[in-house]
């Protein structure tokens, strides 16, 4: 395997989202960055975590984002926008633009900083371990009204990561949940397999 290092990333990825023109959206950057690494064949880019399923190269590139971020290189201010700053253009050697205009409203203001706080709100998710974001998942389904959460043991859950109760009116569902970080959609094998997980053992499986 010849995927590099986030250390190593982290220049390429500057270099192509200012080539892009100071910023651009996450798939726009895989494979401009891919191409730096002459030794990453698209086999590499294929691989994948055996637990979680994402793409280890995607996933990489990300860590590498999240470092750049911590160095003040990228800003995280906005969502699916990965967007350098003048810290991550004098890294280039690149004379940075003229600043923007001030925030001239409240509630300007205000949408920024919400905008900001979800940006780092994905990166501290992403960089969980698998076995902790299962956990926040159980809790995250406490505070939307289910009761009796238990996340199940990290190895060898059977393609269940916890279970619970849900309660409408009279009615109580037991349901059981499988939580994913994946940047694209669930797929149908996905699917299936917890369908069949819960086959006669809850009423109901919850992808989140």
């Amino acid at each position: 395997m010849a995927i590099p290092s986030e250390k190593d990333i982290e220049l390429p990825l500057l270099q192509e989202i200012e080539a892009l023109g100071g910023e651009a959206k996450p798939d726009d950057l895989y494979d401009k960055v891919a191409h730096h690494f002459p030794q990453l064949a698209s086999s590499d880019q294929e691989l994948r975590y055996p637990k979680s399923g994402q793409l280890i190269w995607l996933n990489r590139v990300h860590w590498a984002r999240m470092h750049l971020v911590n160095k003040g290189q990228l800003d995280a201010s906005t969502r699916g926008i990965w967007r350098i700053t003048d810290k991550g253009r004098e890294r280039l050697g690149v004379v940075p633009p003229p600043p923007p205009p001030p925030v001239s409203t409240i509630g300007a203001l205000l949408d920024r900083e919400k905008q900001q706080i979800r940006a780092q709100l994905h990166e501290l998710l992403m960089s969980l371990h698998p076995q902790q974001f299962e956990a926040f998942a159980g809790k995250l389904l406490e505070n939307v009204g289910f009761t009796d959460v238990q996340v199940t043991k990290y190895v060898g859950d059977g393609g269940i990561d916890g279970y619970g109760n849900f309660e409408m009116g009279v009615v109580k569902i037991k349901a059981a949940f499988q939580v994913k970080r994946w940047q694209q959609n669930v797929s149908r094998p996905e699917i299936d397999q917890l369908r069949g997980a819960i086959q006669g053992r809850y009423d109901q499986g919850i992808f989140r």
